[in-house]
């Protein structure tokens, strides 16, 4: 049963994909500009899962796990990264203020998550390895235009 709903899931997610593309590009749009107003150096990018790669992650966790998805919207809830913005800090010392414009522009799902949870942080301007801190967003209405209020329901993670 796992199957055939992963294979529903993946055959509406296609459809979709356009959705889930555009509602990360305005993500995108909207968190550089904010961060190129503030004078904040990034590189910020986007995308929405590729059908192959979700393929893939959804049949590995119904194997490893053995995730028994039982209906489309299980697997819509348990993948999160449909709609991705990546923001890659020049300083990590500028955490604390990008922090402050996504908590402005954007509405939080949930609370934001830290990887890794248990290693300290270092604000040094020299690469201590992987650190992030994720983000699951929806875009404010008063912000989108008539055209693009449609995107106000997609969760996008940043």
């Amino acid at each position: 049963m796992a199957s055939k709903v992963i294979d529903s899931f993946l055959a509406q997610y296609r459809k979709e994909f356009d959705f889930f593309d555009q509602a990360a590009r305005l993500v995108h749009q909207q968190l550089d500009a904010q961060l190129q107003a503030s004078g904040l150096r990034a590189i910020v990018t986007f995308r929405a899962k590729a059908p192959n790669s979700l393929e893939r992650k959804l049949r590995q966790r119904a194997h490893q796990k053995q995730k028994a998805y039982k209906s489309i919207a299980a697997v819509y809830s348990d993948i999160v990264d449909l709609a991705g913005v990546r923001v890659a800090l020049y300083f990590p010392s500028d955490r604390d203020e990008i922090d402050k414009i996504i908590s402005r522009s954007f509405i939080l799902t949930q609370p934001r998550k830290e990887f890794p949870v248990s290693s300290p942080q270092s604000k040094e301007k020299r690469f201590s390895g992987y650190w992030a801190t994720h983000y699951r967003v929806k875009l404010r209405d008063e912000r989108l235009s008539d055209i693009t209020k449609r995107y106000a329901s997609a969760l996008v993670e940043i």
